[in-house]
């Protein structure tokens, strides 16, 4: 979990510098010369033109995230529109008409990228082709890739098959060797059988032999 959160402050750390580039080049291109003229006289047209000057520029964002990034950033310089609500399904999601023109007359477009804005793809491209500029947030985050891992898991199951192969083949052996143990006990009581069988054959030869002895006194 620590080490999920950390790569995740890194990952908008990144987002957030190359935000401050996008903004550092947008200050600088609405920006004047910083020559103040001294006049007596305001005509109604310098005073529009002064009122359209200073009008913050239009931040346009897709997803509620992104939008509260630019607010903490930049908030206090620029306005921030929010395109799709909370909730809503960034794969299926529609603008509306109003939606479209506020894109339009954005300053920029910070969309996540990666095509997570499905839905929106066709209006980001059509935006895009009149001037507006786009910026990925996801060109500034590196993914990761989780396929070694799964590999892995396979690796491990494989070892621990080999070693219930290695277990059975050991327990074959065991077999072999009681059932070896058996014989060796079967042949053991075979050959005790034929000694007391051979000692019954000494006795009566004994007995015999005493027989002829009386017989011959």
């Amino acid at each position: 979990m620590i080490l999920t959160l950390e790569y995740e402050m890194k990952s908008w750390q990144r987002v957030a510098l190359a935000l401050i580039a996008v903004f550092s080049l947008l200050a600088a291109s609405c920006g004047g010369s910083g020559d103040a003229a001294v006049t007596t006289e305001v005509s109604q047209a310098d005073a529009a033109t002064s009122a359209q000057s200073d009008e913050r520029p239009v931040v346009a964002v897709t997803t509620n995230i992104l939008g509260d990034v630019v607010e903490q950033m930049v908030g206090d310089y620029v306005d921030v529109v929010t395109i799709m609500p909370v909730g809503a399904d960034p794969h299926d999601f529609q603008a509306s008409a109003q939606q479209i023109a506020q894109l339009g007359d954005a300053a920029v477009l910070i969309i996540n990228g990666a095509d997570f804005e499905a839905g929106l793809i066709d209006v980001i491209e059509s935006v895009e082709a009149d001037g507006t500029p786009v910026f990925k947030a996801i060109s500034a985050v590196s993914t990761i890739e989780f396929g070694d891992e799964d590999h892995g898991d396979e690796d491990h199951d494989d070892d621990h098959g080999d070693e219930d192969h290695d277990d059975e083949d050991h327990d074959d052996d065991h077999g072999d060797e009681d059932h070896d143990d058996d014989h060796g006990d079967e042949d053991h009581d075979d050959d005790h059988d034929d000694e007391d069988h051979d000692d019954d054959h000494d006795d009566e030869d004994h007995d015999d032999d005493h027989d002829d002895e009386d017989h011959d006194d």
